[in-house]
């Protein structure tokens, strides 16, 4: 198992008032209160140009995605003054961890599930995949947050849609960091 890795991304949420109401509307959602994803269309990261000092960070399993090891170190790369969330993450995580990350800025927000090749998120960017899960699987951040669950949703993704590209995902815990304490 890899360890925990950070990101910085765009928030999307409904202050983003036309991209929000498209969003609702074509997703079916509407229980939504913010999207909290690591899909790449969604929620895209805000680190800039990566720099050749970036390598230093990166967390090695994690370098296509962009996410950095070095929490102290990714937020110094990042423009604060743009409306954004501070993530920590784990791939295919082993058990239900919740209580892995000791940082009490990160509260645990749930799992998503990420089709690598193009960072989308089957949960939240497909269109829904209905006998994989229903929306009522779905927080209000649009993660699944029962470790088993998520695991039994990449199963039936599989099962169910085996010619569907997006269906074959990675399970990925998320935090999000709340304060600065």
């Amino acid at each position: 198992m890899a360890g925990i890795a950070y990101t910085a991304i765009e928030t999307f949420d409904p202050s983003d008032q036309e991209a929000w109401r498209k969003y609702i509307e074509w997703s079916k959602l509407d229980h939504l209160q913010e999207i909290i994803s690591l899909d790449c269309a969604l929620c895209p990261t805000i680190v800039p140009e990566i720099i050749q000092q970036d390598w230093n960070y990166f967390a090695p399993e994690y370098f296509l995605f962009g996410f950095f090891f070095d929490l102290t170190y990714l937020l110094n790369r990042i423009n604060v003054n743009c409306k954004h969330q501070v993530i920590a993450t784990l791939r295919e995580p082993e058990s239900n961890l919740v209580t892995l990350l000791e940082d009490k800025r990160f509260h645990f927000k749930g799992y998503d599930l990420i089709d690598e090749e193009t960072q989308i998120s089957a949960l939240t960017n497909c269109g829904g995949f209905d006998l994989a899960f229903s929306k009522n699987d779905l927080s209000e951040y649009g993660l699944i947050t029962d470790f088993n669950q998520a695991f039994e949703i990449k199963n039936l993704l599989q099962q169910h849609y085996p010619d569907e590209h997006h269906a074959c995902c990675t399970v990925w815990a998320i935090w999000k960091m709340e304060s600065d304490v």
